[in-house]
């Protein structure tokens, strides 16, 4: 197998980044603030419409692009894992913030070994 060279990464930018499309990006920006203390990077990128074309919202040493929905660009369901000091606290942010709680924090095998 042929190694392909490495590619330039923008700063701030992993290898790996979340894209989120949703509707209300500016609702879910936020949410990402409020609830993970994230911060938007840089100027966001408005459709003619006004809605968000491009966002970075920055949490903790990772970026998480988020786009507003479109015909051309629906909103679709994701996971994201996310590293934070006390999950309990933070599941309960999330939940007064207007998330919906579909597991609440427990202890998962493996998870221990991924803490930091």
């Amino acid at each position: 197998m042929t190694r392909m060279a490495p590619v330039p990464l923008p700063p701030g930018y992993h290898s790996v980044n979340p894209y989120v499309v949703v509707a209300g990006a500016d609702r879910f920006i936020g949410f990402l603030a409020e609830v993970f203390g994230g911060s938007e990077q840089g100027e966001r990128e408005l459709r003619p419409d006004g809605g968000i074309d491009h966002a970075n919202i920055l949490i903790g040493d990772s970026l998480v692009m988020v786009s507003e929905a479109s015909a051309t660009y629906p909103a679709r369901p994701c996971v994201n894992l996310v590293y934070v000091d006390d999950v309990a606290v933070v599941h309960e942010l999330a939940v007064r913030a207007g998330a919906q709680s579909i597991l609440r924090p427990t202890e998962q095998p493996g998870a221990t070994a991924w803490a930091a």
